[in-house]
């Protein structure tokens, strides 16, 4: 195992081995290459190619922003399904040239296709700021939060039974729709429904109480 660097001349450096053996090279670029069944000839110098051109993946959020800790972006090779990286954001990250399609933990998720990678460019992929939702209820119960999306509901979160009567969510700016029914409530019928909207760096309190 070595770290690849480069010699006082500015040149790859010379790695001194022992010529006996065959050797398989791994490379741990993103994605990895691999070259097998090398051979060395004694006494003198064997140049192995491997054609690793990168570019910069850049994730950013505004700095200033506390309100997400920790969140994380799933990379893909485009039209494959096997997760290639997870990487953070803030942060920045060597990509072999291509292709990759990007999945944002965030609620919701933000799915990002075809990111194209360039030699020695940096691609940046900014996400909007999210917001606070704070969802005050009079009791537990049941019951989550949904994504109002073209005439659609789609489920984000589930509501905690176990926990205060108060959550704090950070949900992506939006329209939502948040559907309860407290757990002493014997009848379909006391479901509450309550629209909101979410905008970015902004808390807005929901209060699911008659």
């Amino acid at each position: 195992n070595f770290v690849h660097t480069l010699n006082n001349k500015g040149l790859p450096d010379t790695l001194s081995i022992d010529p006996l053996l065959q050797y398989d090279i791994v490379v741990h670029t993103i994605p990895s290459k691999r070259l097998g069944k090398i051979s060395l000839t004694p006494g003198k110098h064997t140049i192995i190619a491997l054609e690793t051109p990168q570019g910069n993946l850049d994730l950013k959020m505004d700095s200033r922003d506390k309100t997400v800790r920790d969140l994380k972006c799933i990379v893909r090779q485009n039209g494959k399904t096997e997760t290639l990286n997870v990487q953070q954001f803030p942060q920045v990250e060597k990509y072999i040239t291509g292709i990759y399609d990007l999945e944002v933990l965030s609620l919701p998720r933000i799915y990002i296709e075809d990111v194209e990678i360039k030699q020695s460019h940096t691609t940046t992929i900014e996400i909007p700021l999210p917001g606070i939702a704070v969802i005050e209820k009079k009791a537990n119960g049941y019951g989550g939060i949904y994504l109002e999306d073209n005439n659609e509901l789609k489920w984000i979160y589930n509501f905690r039974d176990n926990t205060e009567q108060r959550e704090t969510i950070v949900l992506q700016p939006g329209t939502y729709r948040a559907i309860y029914r407290s757990k002493f409530s014997t009848k379909s019928a006391f479901t509450i429904e309550k629209t909101f909207n979410v905008e970015s760096g902004i808390s807005v309190n929901v209060k699911l109480y008659r």
